[in-house]
């Protein structure tokens, strides 16, 4: 039975129209369904700069620091940090020493960032590989937690086995 109520171009005009309406409609709904639903956008993160310092022993240390920018709210610029790399000299020489460290640019995606980057560079005419990784977490107003890990040569920011973590915190000033 057709509704009269229906405007002409809703109406099917037959049962096998009707049930190629139906099976298309119920399709669409298995394809669309929850699952394949988008994911909710997380919140755009703040841009502008920010300043923090690396944790040690659950507090901030005085003489390490990392800055950097959040450049429409989709990229971190001019990531740079001082902290201290723990060096191993056969047999059993330990030795710190200050490193500041530059990454490149790396992109934020859903409020998080995890980047490694490598870079080559001289020393007394020996080509050396830095290996860094960053992993951050951007919270709600504007707090930044994260850790760092620094590898080059002999020397990185923790001793032990890979990756060499060291957490860090930031706000945005």
């Amino acid at each position: 039975m057709v509704n009269p109520h229906l405007p002409a171009r809703r109406r099917p005009r037959s049962v096998a129209a009707l049930v190629t309406v139906l099976v298309t409609a119920v399709a669409g709904l298995v394809i669309a369904g929850p699952s394949a639903s988008p994911a909710r956008a997380a919140a755009p993160v703040a841009s502008g700069k920010y300043a923090g310092t690396i944790v040690e022993d659950g507090a901030p240390s005085a003489e390490e620091w990392v800055r950097f920018r959040v450049k429409k709210g989709k990229r971190i610029v001019g990531f740079n940090t001082r902290v201290w790399l723990q060096c191993y000299t056969y047999p059993n020489t330990y030795t710190q020493l200050p490193a500041v460290v530059e990454m490149p640019k790396a992109p934020i995606s859903r409020r998080k960032v995890d980047h490694a980057w490598t870079q080559q560079f001289t020393v007394d005419g020996e080509v050396e590989t830095l290996e860094g990784r960053l992993q951050l977490r951007f919270g709600k107003g504007g707090k930044v937690t994260g850790q760092l890990s620094v590898d080059v040569a002999n020397c990185a920011t923790r001793l032990g086995e890979a990756p060499y973590w060291v957490p860090l915190s930031a706000r945005r000033k």
